[in-house]
């Protein structure tokens, strides 16, 4: 295996995590829809999504590094607003793990670990303002929210970008393909 296949497998995971979240978010809205729950608001916004998402699968073919840190970054923004909006009594925070594993499975160990620590520092940051009151999230904060939620995801997150970053990290070794995040200490 050469750079040229870890770059194919790169635009292949971002071409397929594109058409995997279009196809959620439509499982989603066709559930809305007949629940009774759709908005008009929410096929608006999941069309420029899907446009979005559109996009960086394109954007794969001659850039899959950048079109995989893209992708990341927006659904990190996206669980961020979901979090901050309803709390961390909601089970939308455990979204934060899809940037953390796009970036360990992608970019490798440090990447996901960076991913990681960013993804701890919002949990907890939501915990923090909600527990200070300077953050009103609809879902109403609990003491359980700073001492069981944001530390047991913080734990969820780096466990899950050690495990694939080390996975990816000794298959590129395997294949002999350095990873572009594996330093000359950790090669010792």
């Amino acid at each position: 295996m050469n750079e040229a296949h870890l770059q194919m497998a790169r635009r292949q995971l971002v071409r397929f995590g594109c058409a995997a979240l279009v196809l959620a978010m439509t499982v989603v809205i066709l559930t809305w829809l007949i629940s009774g729950d759709l908005e008009g608001e929410t096929v608006l916004v999941g069309a420029i999504f899907a446009l979005l998402l559109g996009g960086l699968a394109i954007l794969a073919g001659p850039r899959p590094r950048l079109a995989l840190g893209l992708l990341a970054a927006l659904l990190g923004l996206l669980v961020t607003a979901d979090v901050f909006a309803y709390g961390l009594g909601e089970i939308g925070s455990v979204a934060y793990l899809l940037p953390v594993l796009l970036m360990a499975c992608g970019l490798g160990f440090w990447p996901g670990l960076a991913a990681a620590a960013l993804a701890s520092a919002l949990v907890w940051l939501a915990a923090l303002g909600a527990a200070q009151g300077w953050l009103q999230p609809f879902t109403p904060y609990q003491l359980s929210h700073l001492t069981f939620n944001a530390p047991v995801l913080m734990v969820v997150f780096f466990l899950c970008a050690f495990l694939v970053g080390f996975w990816q990290r000794a298959l590129n070794r395997a294949v002999s393909v350095p990873s572009a995040s594996t330093s000359d200490v950790e090669r010792a």
